[in-house]
């Protein structure tokens, strides 16, 4: 198999992910949870040190960046106006930067359905 046969064991890729969030439960109305920022840090299996890692601001699609969010994430509106890019162009780096479909991954925490379908999107585009 051709993948299989360029698949590197050497490096594990996390994956964190920062998503829209309000400080009522669940989104208001009309609004849906955003992927706002991918972290990625890329560790040495032998050494179990951070080889590389990076950052990637998405535009929010279908919510705004509350308060509440900006003093959990740290990430405000201003900056993802500013330097934020759609999703699909923030996968389309990840991939050519990163090339996850040759490494395993990892990511974990709330919003883990959205994050496994973004990390899904990621390793096989």
């Amino acid at each position: 198999m051709k993948d299989r046969d360029s698949y590197r064991t050497d490096r594990l890729l996390v994956v964190d992910l920062e998503l829209t969030c309000w400080d009522a439960p669940g989104p208001p109305p009309g609004e849906q949870a955003d992927i706002i920022e991918i972290g990625i840090a890329e560790i040495d299996n032998e050494t179990l040190e951070i080889a590389r890692a990076g950052r990637y601001l998405v535009r929010p699609a279908r919510s705004a960046v509350s308060p509440f969010c900006t003093g959990l994430t740290g990430i405000a509106p201003e900056e993802l106006k500013r330097s934020a890019r759609p999703f699909p162009e923030v996968r389309n780096a990840i991939v050519s930067d990163w090339a996850p479909r040759h490494k395993t991954w990892t990511a974990w925490g709330q919003g883990c359905e959205l994050g496994l379908t973004a990390v899904y999107e990621l390793r096989w585009s």
